[in-house]
């Protein structure tokens, strides 16, 4: 009785002082650490628990959890032998999100979301099984081309707001697909290549069937449809990631001009004119340089968001 209320008391002590969930290096010298974890969901493979560092032993998890706590959840990935522990970065969710997917290799994709609704506000970690091991992030797995096998994707996302003539809908996304080889995670380079050309001639055929009727309302004073400008906002982020950047500044600059060398047809808010059918061209191509030079090398822009959780374990 005397050593049960010794432990109670050690117990509870340690878990009124715990403040911070167990680093990833701490889990792998003492895994009994666990023990300061809820387990709310599981899979067979996957075990993903919540830091209960801030609660009294047998205190029921509680619905609204503080912010503070949100990154020091955790993700157990278990394969014969095997363990690995993920750090989860973001908001807690009450389900157990796992993928399977196959793209070069077989790989465990697990749900890291936010909360947010932005196209890359909640990743998946990637994960590979031979041996275990965290590869990086993805937007998400999905099938943007409509075979019925999920793939690996992640959004270019440089042009999701900022453009006051768009809304979010219409804000131009491109995919670009990513691959597992040799336990890395990289971009599938000859596949985008084949998607971004693929886009790149529907936005073109688009672009033709749209441009008569944008004329028409050109010449009586209206705007386009912000599909018009959307797509060719998409084709030219196509091109950057085809890596044909010369070729898709050309054929943006000339896009522009279907219908005048200095107006384009899409509507603007201009403060005490209200909204505007036109914006100059000369705006448009200012703004999608500075945003480009901001954004830096796409590659590079692209490795850094793939590499994001390497960098937290």
């Amino acid at each position: 009785m005397y050593s049960h209320l010794c432990l109670l008391v050690a117990f509870l002590s340690a878990a009124a002082c715990a403040v911070e969930a167990p680093t990833v290096q701490q889990l792998q010298e003492n895994p009994q650490l666990l023990q300061q974890l809820y387990e709310p969901a599981k899979s067979p493979i996957v075990q993903e628990y919540y830091f209960r560092g801030y609660l009294a032993p047998g205190t029921p998890q509680p619905d609204s959890v503080p912010p503070e706590y949100y990154n020091q959840d955790l993700y157990v990935v278990r394969d014969g032998s095997q363990v690995l522990y993920i750090k989860k970065m973001a908001f807690r969710h009450p389900d157990l999100s796992v993928e399977n997917v196959t793209a070069g290799e077989s790989v465990l994709c697990l749900a890291n979301p936010s909360g947010g609704n932005g196209w890359n506000a909640n990743p998946w970690f990637v994960v590979a099984r031979n041996p275990l091991a965290l590869l990086g992030q993805v937007s998400g797995p999905g099938d943007p081309d409509q075979d019925e096998q999920n793939d690996l994707v992640v959004i270019e996302d440089v042009w999701e707001s900022g453009w006051p003539q768009l809304d979010h809908v219409e804000a131009p996304a491109a995919i670009v697909f990513m691959r597992v080889d040799q336990h890395r995670l990289i971009p599938d380079d000859e596949r985008n290549s084949r998607w971004a050309q693929t886009k790149v001639r529907t936005i073109n055929e688009t672009i033709k069937q749209v441009q008569p009727g944008a004329a028409a309302a050109f010449a009586a004073g209206k705007p386009a449809p912000p599909t018009l400008f959307s797509g060719i906002l998409l084709k030219l982020l196509y091109y950057r990631i085809w890596g044909q950047n010369e070729l898709g500044w050309e054929e943006f600059k000339k896009d522009l001009r279907l219908f005048d060398e200095k107006l384009f047809p899409v509507a603007r808010f201009v403060p005490g004119k209200g909204e505007v059918p036109t914006t100059p061209i000369e705006d448009i191509e200012k703004y999608a340089a500075e945003t480009f030079e901001q954004r830096g090398d796409f590659k590079t822009w692209l490795t850094n968001y793939v590499s994001t959780p390497l960098t937290r374990h």
